[in-house]
């Protein structure tokens, strides 16, 4: 190959023809609306920053205090269950001494009934014997 043809050769790769040039005129604008999207973009970034500062300071006292409540809640909920524990206890310790006293007024009652027919055991005798006596007589 002579010098002439390979000097065209590299000038003509090297040279940009109209059509490649129109492609790099596209390829700019493409990446400067790339830019101006990503300014823009970054933009609404920052506002969205900045809203959200001002929301989360205008959240917290309202956070603060509803951290409060739930903790006072929480306390009268746990002095509930405490007392309601307390009256469990309290029940059951009276079922026992009702069971207790159901079972010493049975026993008494099972003793009066004795005592009762023990009495008209005795207080049957005496007229049985009598009238025997005056049936034989």
């Amino acid at each position: 190959m002579s010098r002439r043809r390979f000097h065209r050769r590299i000038s003509k790769q090297f040279v940009p023809s109209s059509t490649a040039a129109a492609r790099i005129i596209r390829l700019e604008l493409l990446v400067d609306k790339q830019a101006a999207a990503l300014a823009a973009g970054n933009a609404q970034l920052v506002k969205l920053q900045i809203r959200s500062r001002s929301l989360s300071r205008d959240v917290q006292p309202g956070l603060r205090e509803l951290e409060q409540k739930l903790e006072q809640q929480s306390a009268v909920l746990r002095k509930l269950a405490d007392s309601t524990d307390q009256s469990n206890q309290d029940a059951n310790q009276l079922r026992e001494q009702l069971a207790a006293l159901q079972g010493a007024v049975a026993k008494q009652f099972e003793l009066v009934l004795r005592a009762l027919k023990a009495g008209e055991a005795v207080a049957t005798a005496p007229k049985s014997a009598a009238q025997k006596a005056v049936r034989q007589g």
